[in-house]
């Protein structure tokens, strides 16, 4: 009675024609429907079950990329959400003989039973998150439990196996120290002409051409 008011003026009460309960069999000719009370969205939401077709009409209580609105308000009861969370579990209503992923609804009816990885999306169905295969995809270089084992068993192996890690690596040891020895010049050259205290410059007989020389066999080295 007392729920949304800010869009009452924009809404008239009307008294429903039929009640419907948990588990009630509403007359729609042509089609076997099963009401399932499912509180959350709204006090008195229901779900629509057609054995039938392999079909569950949730109306609001599950939507394809969105959570639905469930909110806090005089008709909602004590725990809205937790009604929601509640009425999720619709495995009364649950075809065994059905296979669909939880996440992004492929059909895997066909697939082996022993197979329980989505192959559109990578989620295992059995253990709720991630598949071995989507993870392995996932990862942009070795397994972490097999990077160690594999590089102390063969090394070279290891290495031509896993040759973009390898050009990462080295990638980012030259940046590193690229950004070492432009730090360590800016210093002495900060040193050499001024900006620093005497008590924090390097000693006179280390002078900046000296140091530009050992800058370039460095480099030369690399």
């Amino acid at each position: 009675k007392n729920a949304s008011m800010p869009v009452r003026p924009f809404v008239d009460a009307v008294t429903p024609d039929v009640l419907l309960e948990d588990g009630d069999k509403p007359d729609v000719p042509g089609w076997d429907l099963t009401a399932i009370w499912t509180p959350g969205h709204s006090p008195g939401h229901l779900c629509f079950h057609v054995p039938s077709l392999e079909l569950m009409l949730t109306g609001d209580h599950v939507l394809p990329r969105i959570t639905p609105n469930v909110s806090a308000h005089p008709q909602s009861g004590d725990n809205p959400l937790g009604d929601f969370l509640a009425s999720l579990d619709l495995r009364k209503a649950e075809d065994t003989n059905a296979r669909i992923c939880s996440k992004c609804g492929y059909d895997m009816h066909e697939m082996d039973e022993e197979e329980t990885e989505c192959p559109k999306c990578g989620f295992d169905i059995e253990s709720g998150g991630l598949g071995a295969k989507a993870r392995k995809k996932a990862l942009k270089g070795p397994d972490p439990a097999d990077f160690y084992p594999g590089l102390a068993k063969n090394a070279l192996k290891f290495i031509g196996k896993n040759q973009g890690l390898v050009w990462r690596t080295n990638a980012y040891i030259a940046v590193c120290l690229l950004v070492s020895l432009f730090c360590a010049f800016m210093y002495l050259w900060i040193a050499e002409f001024g900006g620093v205290p005497s008590e924090l410059k390097m000693n006179r007989t280390s002078s900046l051409s000296t140091s530009l020389r050992a800058c370039s066999t460095v480099f030369g080295g690399l």
